[in-house]
């Protein structure tokens, strides 16, 4: 039988920040005041132009994320969206900055230690979200995953989406307000990726949360269509919501879209692998 390596598969089309850039909300061109971090110590602000002492100098300030957060929540504070940026960016920038597996594999176990830290200032129980902050913990938690699934060094693939998919049941239950539905859904196309990316252990419950959240787009799809066509009122107060109402009913209709292309996608690879007698492709040891 034919197997499936993992090294060999190419990188999906859609990436997390391509389609963040359709949605008009990428956690990239987010701005903030106050940052905790960044009126303390980033990367950016300390590091040498040495590439050796560079990447002390990242370990140094990935290890201080770490021990500010462990601070922050003992006191009652938590950190800003703009904090959770510039660790992900410290990340990506001492990640980028090494080419030994076992540097890279250092960088990724420092980045899972910051997001396990992260991970206890969500409140999925919380009356009110702070929809940036999660956003920006998700684009954090994507950048990983799919950092260890392309990295050429992963040991075992279906660990690892069990643990980004345990991440993003704490990311869905902070998002269950029906105010929030176009937040909850872009957070589910975002995992619908890393399900793609993930595909050969993705399971069924997974594809399923992607299904059910297609379910929610077309009826949001169809609900915000009725009420533009009942507006009939031209005051400035209607026509401003009748704006924001097209521009959510755009945003649904292109999320819908990418989870619709990429449920198929992902059932597409499943048949595949079907037809050269794997029911689920074996996980490669990587070295």
């Amino acid at each position: 039988m034919q197997a499936v390596l993992v090294h060999k598969r190419e990188r999906p089309r859609n990436t997390i920040f391509h389609m963040d850039s359709f949605l008009g909300g990428s956690p990239n061109n987010s701005s903030y005041e106050n940052s905790f971090l960044s009126t303390h110590c980033s990367v950016e602000s300390l590091s040498s132009p040495s590439h050796s002492s560079g990447k002390r100098q990242s370990n140094r300030d990935q290890n201080y994320n770490v021990r500010i957060f462990k601070d922050l929540k003992q006191s009652g504070q938590r950190p800003l969206p703009q904090d959770v940026q510039e660790a992900r960016r410290e990340c990506q920038s001492a990640f980028d900055g090494v080419r030994s597996v076992e540097e890279k594999k250092q960088t990724i176990h420092e980045a899972h230690e910051q997001l396990n830290q992260l991970a206890l200032f969500l409140e999925p129980n919380s009356d009110e979200c702070n929809t940036q902050f999660v956003a920006e913990y998700q684009a954090f938690v994507c950048w990983m995953y799919t950092k260890i699934r392309f990295g050429n060094f992963a040991i075992n693939i279906a660990n690892h989406f069990s643990q980004l998919k345990n991440r993003h049941k704490q990311i869905f239950e902070c998002l269950k307000s029906k105010k929030l539905r176009v937040e909850r859904l872009s957070a589910m196309l975002r995992f619908s990726q890393l399900c793609l990316e993930y595909a050969e252990v993705c399971d069924a419950d997974s594809l399923q949360w992607c299904r059910r959240a297609l379910d929610e787009a077309e009826e949001c799809r169809k609900r915000s269509g009725s009420r533009l066509s009942d507006n009939q009122d031209g005051s400035k107060t209607k026509r401003e919501k009748e704006e924001r109402r097209e521009k959510e009913e755009r945003s649904i209709s292109l999320i819908r879209e990418l989870l619709n292309s990429n449920i198929t996608r992902i059932e597409l690879a499943w048949t595949r692998w079907g037809e050269i007698g794997e029911t689920k492709p074996k996980n490669e040891v990587l070295v």
